[in-house]
């Protein structure tokens, strides 16, 4: 048999938040994901005696429930039709925890913190959004904008013309060196780049020309003086995309500087 972690209905005003919480969560996010998804999970407290349970997860989906009381009606009809449901009304599921002050707010950056630590697979995620784009309800409650789907479209345009990395060069070995980034390459020069470095150069290229491929290719060739900048920018290039972003391949040239 199955344990199942001891839940309660506790009124919304039986809860607060832990005064020490560095978590600034996205409200409006959170309440359209309520109004699209229903509630679903815990909210997670520290049992205090003569006084309100204190919030150590979940407390942003707390307040967004809250302020979402005055609409109740509305949004558990709404949901009722595709399956999605609310608490009743005035209240959340709790898991109450006795604990320590200190263990309490061991929880509370452990929630927060874990989360933040995670890292999406792009591609995949990607799939996901463009999958929900096409439906009715396109990207309603799941946090993401519009603006966040055509960003990540644009920075993973052209992964199927990948290609991973040749072999080492016996010539150049660096021996047990290994270096944490990405490579970018150049016509026939490769050269590595932290991941710090290559994210605040690719979004300089991004601010200053924008999404458009020809035009990031264009304003790579014409800072490294490659080629008629005033021409062509798609002729003899190629474009890849990098475990972190994008990888421009621009035409061969000579005089480009690789160290």
């Amino acid at each position: 048999m199955e344990a199942t972690l001891p839940t309660t209905l506790c009124s919304l005003d039986a809860l607060e938040p832990h005064p020490e919480n560095p978590n600034q969560g996205d409200l409006l996010a959170i309440q359209d994901s309520i109004r699209t998804n229903g509630w679903f999970g815990v909210v997670v407290t520290q049992i205090r005696e003569g006084a309100k349970d204190r919030i150590l997860a979940g407390e942003h989906r707390w307040r967004a429930l809250a302020a979402l009381q005055s609409e109740y009606e509305t949004i558990a009809e709404a949901l009722a039709s595709r399956g999605g449901t609310l608490p009743p009304k005035g209240q959340v599921p709790t898991y109450r925890l006795a604990i320590s002050d200190d263990q309490a707010l061991r929880i509370l950056l452990a929630d927060n913190r874990t989360t933040r630590l995670g890292q999406d697979d792009e591609t995949r995620l990607l799939g996901i959004l463009q999958l929900l784009h096409e439906s009715e309800d396109v990207l309603a409650g799941t946090g993401y904008l519009e603006e966040d789907f055509e960003d990540l479209l644009a920075a993973l345009d052209g992964e199927d013309t990948w290609q991973e990395d040749p072999a080492p060069d016996p010539e150049h070995d660096t021996g047990d060196l290994k270096l944490a980034g990405t490579k970018v390459t150049i016509g026939p020069y490769t050269f590595p780049l932290s991941r710090d470095d290559f994210e605040a150069w690719q979004e300089e290229v991004r601010q200053a020309v924008g999404f458009d491929k020809a035009s990031i290719i264009q304003e790579i060739k014409r800072r490294l003086l490659i080629g008629d900048t005033a021409g062509d920018a798609t002729e003899n290039a190629a474009y890849g995309t990098t475990e972190n972003g994008i990888t421009d391949q621009t035409e061969h040239a000579d005089e480009a500087d690789a160290d």
